[in-house]
């Protein structure tokens, strides 16, 4: 009897987004694969991935992959990424073995990473089918910050190596070029779009449906703010997600308060404050949201995924100084008078799950087993 294919999805825990953008096409693949099993490595809470990609899965909790060291959700820290970069790498065949023995106690089909190089080097040794799903790398992340420190070359050019070795790369618009990549493979945007619920919301914070809601959200990085230096202007209000309101005013409110899901939340609301970032982007470029951003200006992917906000949402940076002091009623008065461009379409799960459906699993789709 055939047994039921088996999925290993190792996703990074730099923030939130890599989960956010791995787990639409997740869903999407196991609907195309009724039975399938699935293994979720990644140090993110078992709790918080069951948010996104539902029970069941097995949780492994953890994972090799630094990623970049963050002091908030906008600021990086070089020296100390470049620290756990040398951890990594100076001892990369322990790691590795830990990593095979993982993948080795219970072999996947296929395994799909967001986007640890080191759970792709391991697969690839054991000869399982390895792909790679993300709108960056770390190695031309890293190589932003850090490329030119002695040491960097060599990690770099594995990592280059191991990214190119895999089965495939799917990069989810909007990615960064990555056109060193002899795999890639270009998609829709993965995002998951919710519903509009305003009424809802302005009912569960008791104001006017008229009046204007402006969603905060920074990622899933904390940072930490002084919202008491926020000023309202008329039928203005904040909803701060992920961050604490240490005094709270009439016109600031947790978004925890409101008890909804993301996707929802930011379907509901007038315009979103955020830093570039994939999740919130996307799902502002999709529904054409207006969006206030901060820049972040060293984040390698920043252009990318600021011109493609552009044509498909009306947008606007400002400055930390906009930020700290929360003086967004001009911006978005300003914002909200320019015509609007064309929504992009929220097609890359559908795409990237046909994709790896037909390659990887046609046979079993068809009952004669899995594609080698």
């Amino acid at each position: 009897m055939e047994k039921n294919p088996h999925l290993w999805v190792a996703i990074t825990g730099h923030g939130l987004g890599h989960l956010t953008q791995t787990a639409p096409l997740i869903e999407s693949l196991r609907e195309g694969l009724p039975g399938c099993r699935l293994s979720v490595q990644t140090q993110i809470p078992e709790a918080v991935v069951a948010t996104r990609i539902r029970p069941p899965f097995c949780h492994i909790p953890e994972l090799e992959d630094p990623g970049m060291i963050m002091a908030s959700a906008i600021d990086t820290l070089p020296n100390a990424s470049f620290e756990a970069y040398r951890a990594l790498h100076g001892d990369w065949p322990r790691h590795l073995e830990r990593q095979r023995a993982l993948l080795q106690a219970d072999p996947p089909d296929l395994l799909i990473a967001n986007i640890s190089y080191l759970a792709l080097a391991g697969a690839e040794e054991l000869g399982i089918r390895n792909i790679a799903l993300c709108s960056l790398n770390w190695a031309d992340i890293f190589a932003g910050y850090c490329g030119e420190r002695p040491d960097a070359a060599p990690w770099i050019t594995r990592m280059r190596s191991i990214y190119a070795g895999a089965d495939l790369f799917l990069r989810p618009d909007p990615s960064m070029p990555m056109a060193w990549l002899p795999n890639g493979h270009s998609i829709g945007p993965i995002t998951t779009l919710g519903r509009n619920r305003r009424a809802e919301v302005c009912g569960k914070l008791g104001i006017p449906p008229e009046e204007r809601l402006l969603l905060v959200t920074l990622g899933g990085i904390p940072t930490r703010l002084d919202y008491r230096e926020w000023s309202s202007g008329p039928g203005l209000n904040f909803i701060i997600q992920g961050m604490d309101i240490p005094s709270p005013a009439g016109h600031l409110y947790p978004a925890a308060r409101i008890e909804m899901p993301f996707p929802d939340l930011i379907h509901s609301v007038d315009a979103v404050v955020t830093k570039p970032g994939y999740g919130t982007f996307a799902k502002c470029g999709c529904l054409g949201k207006p969006v206030i951003y901060i820049p972040r200006g060293d984040w390698p992917e920043e252009p990318h995924a600021v011109a493609w906000l552009h044509q498909h949402s009306r947008a606007m940076a400002v400055d930390r100084e906009h930020l700290a002091h929360g003086r967004f009623l001009p911006v978005l008065d300003e914002l909200l008078s320019r015509p609007a461009p064309t929504p992009a379409t929220a097609s890359g799960a559908r795409e990237g799950a046909e994709i790896l459906l037909g390659r990887f699993f046609a046979r079993s789709r068809s009952g004669a087993g899995m594609q080698r």
